[in-house]
């Protein structure tokens, strides 16, 4: 891995790394791999999900403290990705903005050992085609009853064959996040008026019916 990233900083590729922040301390990536990033001008994000009261994930703190010093996973990557593409930055107005979902299908997934083989075996065309000009995420996907799956507003999504499970893997919510960041389409929240009226609407439909 170290040696991945001394190519990638060759290559003018910044690679992102997370890291967690508990009570208790941060959690880093090894010494091994962490101390050459910082010598090689790689970023950081912390890879914490913020959780709303009812454990579902709505939103997404996007620095820890009061300014940009300590982005989140997701921030750092759409940094990045403006950096090595000199697209202008994006800043949003909330520092904790409302993730913008999408349906399940909107990012593409690759197993792992797909990748291997296509570096083993000198696949160029698969990996310009898959990866040239994106940003990859590298994670645990997570399967129904592992630890990487989150509550989100997907749960209401109407199930199908492909996607049995109501929880998001935390990659998923990851990726959503850096999108809502760099096309800066944070969802809008309706101001108070407008929620009553809503709440309003609903209940007298329910009456109704």
């Amino acid at each position: 891995l170290s040696e991945s990233l001394l190519n990638a900083a060759d290559k003018g590729t910044t690679v992102v790394l997370g890291y967690q922040i508990q009570e208790n301390g941060v959690v880093q990536p090894p010494d091994a791999v962490r101390l050459p990033a910082l010598a090689l001008g790689h970023g950081f994000g912390f890879i914490n999900l913020t959780t709303d009261p009812d454990d579902f994930v709505r939103r997404q703190k996007l620095y820890n403290g009061p300014d940009e010093s300590n982005p989140s996973f997701a921030s750092a990557a759409a940094g990045a990705l403006e950096m090595n593409t000199q697209r202008a930055p994006v800043k949003l107005n909330d520092s904790t903005p409302l993730i913008n979902y999408y349906a399940p299908d909107a990012f593409s997934s690759i197993p792992f050992y797909r990748v291997l083989e296509a570096a083993k075996n000198g696949d160029q065309p698969f990996l310009q085609r898959s990866f040239s000009k994106r940003i990859a995420l590298i994670s645990r996907v997570g399967r129904e009853g592992e630890e990487d799956l989150h509550s989100t507003p997907l749960y209401y999504w109407p199930e199908s064959a492909r996607h049995s499970t109501r929880r998001t893997p935390g990659a998923v919510i990851q990726a959503t996040t850096i999108a809502t960041v760099l096309e800066n389409r944070p969802i809008q929240p309706v101001g108070e008026v407008s929620a009553i009226a809503i709440s309003l609407l609903i209940a007298g439909d329910g009456e109704q019916r």
